[in-house]
This record gives structure tokens, C-alpha cells and sequence, in this order.
């Protein structure tokens, strides 16, 4: 799991490529969370290049989006696929996300 991280004027924008599994879920919330002081809101979850999501990845993303909730900063996913689109809509977790397509 590769996460990268960019600011720009309209806030941050995390990007993920490989597996968010159970395998690789703590490294990428190191990644998420290495410099939360200086994150620019809103927060951008660009998930277009998840291969592969289990619980334990959607796990994380619920986390992160309760985090930054609490700290005034909303979450949104930008791109998706069908892997993780399938995996937030079976499991009914949709309306804890904005979804933009």
C-alpha cells in the first residue's frame, strides 16, 4: 500500500495504490495520520487505485472520517472503483461519506 499525500489551495488530497487490507490497513494509517497538524481541510480520499479492500480497510476509512469530523474537517471521497464502491455499498456505509464521481 502506497499513500501519498499533496496540498493544494482547495485542501489535502490522499491518494491510495495497492491492497487496504487487513495486512496493509497500519501502514497506511501511519501514513494518514504521520502529520495531522498540518492537514489542509476538506480531506480528499482519492481511492481510484485500491486494488483490494477488506473490513479492516473500510475500518480505516470510517476512522479517518470520524477523526476529522471531530476536528471540523470533512472527508470525501473523490474517485473510487469498483472494488471499494461494491464493499461501502453492501455494507451500507454510504451515508458516512460524500461520494463524488
Amino acid at each position: 500500500m502506497n499513500v501519498t499525500r499533496k496540498n493544494n489551495k482547495s485542501g489535502s488530497v490522499f491518494s491510495f495504490d495497492g491492497d487496504l487490507t487487513i495486512y496493509t490497513v497500519a501502514q497506511a494509517k501511519q501514513a494518514l495520520f504521520d502529520d495531522y497538524d498540518s492537514l489542509i481541510g476538506p480531506v480528499a480520499l482519492d481511492l481510484r487505485n485500491v486494488s483490494e479492500i477488506d473490513t479492516a480497510g473500510l475500518q480505516l476509512l470510517l476512522f479517518v472520517q470520524k477523526q476529522l469530523a471531530a476536528a471540523e474537517k470533512r472527508v470525501h471521497i473523490t474517485k473510487s472503483n469498483e472494488h471499494v464502491d461494491a464493499l461501502i455499498t453492501h455494507l451500507d456505509v454510504a451515508s458516512y461519506f460524500t461520494l463524488e464521481k
